[in-house]
């Protein structure tokens, strides 16, 4: 489930701008699961598990935001392990430094790896509901489909990746026990259109871009998002909600432009496009936290402090040492 790079490390042992060194053991395995982009992941169904919340009654039990998280990550794992499968002879002749192209981690351990960890994220949904079972299964379709062919199709490629994080929303949704109100769709949608700007941006990443428009899409498509969900929303008397809400926007909304400005500057530079599309991505939790924060009870803004203190600034340290492309 890749199609949303984080930057590549820079001072590569063969003089590359870029290229990260070769990697071994532990080591190989983590550059292959992208591990800054992991942190991004829980935030998804989490988000969806309390906006079904807002609209269903009870908040989700620890036990069903623990299953749903698994299931997300399994998943996303998976899809990750899938694309450089699928990827593996194009690497081999234009990124050999990646684990499976240059032999750190063998093909048979990565399928194995891709079937355990589609297992779990299967498993951790057939185990709560029918309805979390079934977003699954459509979830890992989507994700074969799209790292089998539908990525080199431009936008309807684009709007796939997108559809994968979507969905994971609604995975959350689904275990929580979601009763198909339009909040949940609605949030779903705005985080499709930003996974895909951040795709259409990630689209050139060996290449560089000549417009600087491009930059900005992914923090138009967080606003509009973050608005529908406000006006949706309807939280009513809850001010304090909306107001952290709001000032999370802000800072998404902030750190984005501010990232287009910078990186416009440089747009015929690959290695300043990947570090564009990784800090993109990592914003992706803000922007949970964002619709977190107008969730019921304590759960929401709690999850929401969680991911702002600690997986954002663990995920933006990861992103020094680690690729996501």
């Amino acid at each position: 489930m890749n199609g949303t790079p984080a930057p590549l490390a820079a001072g590569a042992p063969d003089g590359r701008p870029g290229t990260p060194p070769p990697a071994s053991g532990v080591f190989a395995w983590l550059r292959l699961l992208r591990v800054p982009n992991l942190l991004t992941v829980p935030g998804d169904p989490w988000a969806g598990a309390v906006l079904a919340a807002m609209t269903r009654g009870p908040e989700a039990s620890a036990a069903v935001l623990l299953l749903a998280g698994l299931s997300s990550l399994g998943l996303y794992a998976f899809g990750l392990i899938l694309n450089d499968l699928c990827d593996l002879a194009e690497d081999r002749r234009e990124r050999p430094h990646r684990p499976l192209a240059s032999g750190a981690v063998g093909v048979p351990a990565a399928w194995a790896a891709a079937a355990g960890c589609a297992a779990v994220g299967l498993g951790c949904a057939v185990a709560v509901s029918r309805a979390a079972a079934v977003t699954a299964a459509i979830l890992a379709l989507v994700i074969t489909a799209y790292n089998a062919g539908l990525k080199r199709t431009g936008w309807p490629g684009w709007l796939t990746m997108g559809a994968c994080r979507g969905l994971s929303l609604a995975l959350g949704a689904a275990f929580a026990g979601w009763n198909g109100t339009p909040l949940v769709v609605t949030v779903a949608a705005g985080t499709t259109l930003y996974i895909a700007a951040i795709t259409c941006v990630s689209s050139r990443e060996t290449l560089g871009w000549r417009r600087n428009g491009v930059f900005f899409l992914p923090p138009a498509a967080a606003a509009l998002c973050l608005l529908t969900a406000w006006g949706v929303a309807g939280i009513g008397g809850a001010t304090w909600r909306l107001g952290a809400s709001a000032g999370l926007g802000a800072w998404l909304l902030w750190r984005g432009w501010r990232l287009a400005r910078t990186v416009s500057a440089r747009r015929t530079e690959p290695v300043a496009v990947q570090r564009f599309v990784g800090a993109s991505i990592r914003g992706i939790i803000l922007l949970q936290a964002g619709v977190l924060a107008l969730g019921p009870g304590l759960t929401g803004p709690g999850l929401a402090a969680l991911l702002v203190a600690v997986a954002l600034p663990a995920a933006s340290r990861l992103g020094r040492r680690f690729y996501g492309s």
